[in-house]
């Protein structure tokens, strides 16, 4: 799955309508790493399992959106995948000189690392956050809600994606959209509020209306 990455712009809602399609929510990523979180509780990750995670797009997908303002690699999020297992924040070198790098890191360590090992103590809780969100009605409602007042028709395909193990609750990269439930439960641990099934669905139209709008002024661009 090749990637590309860009900085999505701010949207205001426009004038008219468009075409669209949406294929069915991939939780692929999102399972795999609870099966890899649950087998990390006597401190070992089975290699294969973390081979497995980082080979599904919903991984590349929050390595993207990192990658957006900073950078990390594919090497520095499986050591933290390793290490979280472990219960222990990775000790990383930035990859490269310069800031982007070195906020990669602390995206890492002080985000990403933390929530996937609350995460590992919580697998069951996750797993019911999931299984009730893949039962609300309304994954199907997202297009039809939020791609309305384009100024001309464009066909739109969007994917999206529940996925665990990345810095943002949800982001819009390309033809995809995902939403990071561990994220959103980890951040709101405190509280103890984590965002309901509907309103994590409900997020989803902005971040696809700045998707789209993104798209319509790429095919307007280089026509």
């Amino acid at each position: 799955m090749t990637i590309r990455r860009r900085i999505l712009p701010s949207i205001l809602l426009l004038s008219s309508g468009v075409v669209h399609a949406l294929d069915a929510v991939d939780t692929a990523q999102s399972q795999a790493m609870l099966d890899f979180l649950d087998r990390c509780h006597d401190g070992t990750g089975p290699p294969a399992a973390i081979e497995q995670v980082m080979a599904l797009a919903g991984t590349q997908l929050v390595i993207a959106q990192q990658n957006i303002s900073r950078r990390i690699t594919l090497a520095q999020y499986r050591a933290t995948l390793l290490s979280a297992c472990k219960g222990d924040i990775p000790y990383l070198q930035p990859s490269e000189p310069g800031s982007r790098a070195e906020k990669g890191v602390e995206g890492l360590t002080g985000d990403v690392a933390p929530a996937l090992i609350w995460g590992r103590d919580h697998v069951a809780f996750l797993r019911q956050r999931l299984a009730a969100v893949k039962e609300t009605r309304g994954s199907d409602e997202i297009v039809p809600l939020a791609l309305r007042n384009l100024p001309e028709k464009v066909e739109l395909s969007p994917k999206l994606y529940f996925v665990m193990g990345g810095r943002a609750g949800a982001a819009a990269i390309d033809d995809a959209i995902y939403i990071d439930f561990l994220a959103d439960a980890w951040r709101t641990r405190e509280k103890n509020t984590p965002m309901t099934p509907g309103k994590s669905l409900s997020s989803s139209p902005m971040r696809l209306i700045t998707w789209a709008t993104g798209r319509f002024s790429n095919a307007r661009s280089n026509r």
